[in-house]
């Protein structure tokens, strides 16, 4: 069986836990050629999120609860910050998918700090994770200086008033509030000035995330008392 096959087949009917996959996923890939490694370590990435397990085929544990735990303490810090500053880099200097995948398959099993084979399935699982993977390629994003935004939000306050009045409704489904909201973005034909409404509703909803957040906190404090 091809190793992109026998990849597909762990990934749709494993029954166990996600660090015992990707142990399984590592011992699968790193006796390959690098360029196979890195393909399959990408077909992981793009599937696993994606792929619904039938659960028919058993896992043995691989890597016991007290390593896992240690793992978290030891590693799981390090492994963020290191997958924040590969995609950084990456889409700094434009990679393609595949040459992002290289890189970091590169650093799975040259890195000293991943000396064994149930840590590099913890690597494997911290980054399976993360919401930067799977890397895809993006264009370059809009820069704009502070004069310029300013003045597109004044020339749009009625817009901006209203979907700050579309997001205060409180409706119950997510596709009526997602649905008047695109309707109001379709008539701004400016691409720019669609760029700033976009960045008014994630102030808006990241406002709304703080204040549930306080909220919570503020029960926590009452309930103490």
């Amino acid at each position: 069986m091809k190793t992109n096959e026998k990849l597909m087949s762990l990934i749709s009917t494993y029954d166990g836990r996600d660090i015992d996959l990707c142990y399984y996923v590592f011992e699968s890939l790193k006796g390959l050629s690098k360029q196979d490694s890195a393909q399959g370590l990408k077909l992981f990435f793009e599937e696993v999120k994606r792929v619904k397990s039938s659960q028919t085929f058993k896992l043995e544990i691989k890597v016991s609860e007290d390593d896992l735990k240690q793992y978290h303490k030891i590693y799981a810090k390090y492994i963020n910050e290191l997958l924040n500053t590969l995609v950084k880099k990456a889409h700094l200097n434009n990679w393609t998918v595949d040459e992002f995948y290289n890189v970091l398959w590169e650093i799975l099993i040259n890195d000293r700090m991943f000396n064994e084979d149930n840590v590099c399935a913890f690597v494997i699982l911290c980054l399976a994770q993360s919401p930067l993977l799977p890397y895809v390629e993006l264009g370059k994003p809009v820069e704009m200086d502070n004069d310029k935004f300013s003045s597109l939000i004044q020339a749009q306050m009625m817009s901006i008033q209203k979907i700050q009045h579309i997001l205060g409704l409180g409706l119950e489904q997510k596709t009526e509030v997602a649905s008047l909201i695109l309707e109001e973005l379709l008539q701004v034909q400016d691409r720019e000035k669609q760029i700033v409404l976009l960045a008014v509703i994630f102030d808006e909803v990241l406002k709304d995330k703080l204040k549930n957040l306080q909220n919570i906190m503020q029960e926590a404090k009452i309930e103490e008392k």
